[in-house]
């Protein structure tokens, strides 16, 4: 089961979504020892916390960048269309995201 979640959700929201996680998961041997799935843990904690700080660094930047209106440089009306460009991202998700982070 694959969930995309995108947004801020609730907690009642969550809960549900847990509810259906726990629903299709099933418990399987996974033959690792003890400390190896704990390593594997901490290395999986260690990733979504380095991507947290990368997410935190774009958005200080990419508020920044509108600020300075560095778009207009690159002959983009905004800078959603410049990182829309950059990235390969044409999603109105992201146009979303972006607005998200202009109002922190």
């Amino acid at each position: 089961m694959y969930l995309l979640v995108y947004g801020v959700i609730g907690p009642r929201a969550l809960n549900q979504i847990r509810l259906l996680i726990d629903a299709e998961c099933e418990v399987v041997e996974t033959g690792l020892g003890h400390g190896e799935w704990q390593e594997m843990d901490r290395r999986l904690r260690e990733y979504a916390h380095r991507r947290s700080a990368l997410d935190a660094a774009e958005a200080f930047d990419l508020v920044r960048a509108e600020q300075l209106k560095i778009y207009v440089s690159f002959g983009f009306v905004s800078l959603y269309d410049l990182t829309s460009e950059s990235t390969g991202r044409h999603t109105t998700s992201e146009l979303g995201r972006r607005q998200g982070e202009r109002r922190m």
